[in-house]
């Protein structure tokens, strides 16, 4: 146990690795290789997956949210439904 103790104190007083700027890269690297293969559309018919049709789902779910919660919030009469959503929020509808 005293052994195991002391390798932990040396290894918590030895400086940080420099090579933070390569982890991150590789890191990036990796985040954007697994959005490259999970995130898909359909397009022509044929599948395409691209990191970009992430952001593309995520803004339509945002949407959809959004609309969902003022709709809710305008049913209920909350006081401020009526100060912050119009008429245009509730029916704006992103594609499913």
């Amino acid at each position: 146990m005293g052994r195991a103790l002391t390798k932990m104190r040396i290894q918590a007083e030895k400086p940080p690795d420099d090579n933070h700027a390569a982890r991150k890269r590789r890191m990036t690297e990796h985040a954007r290789r697994h959005l490259d293969q999970i995130c898909c559309a359909i397009k022509d018919g044929k599948e395409v997956c691209e990191a970009r049709y992430c952001a593309i789902h995520v803004r339509n779910n945002v949407k959809r949210r959004a609309t969902h919660v003022a709709r809710q919030m305008s049913e209920q009469e909350h006081p401020s439904a009526v100060e912050h959503f119009g008429v245009a929020t509730q029916v704006l509808r992103a594609p499913r």
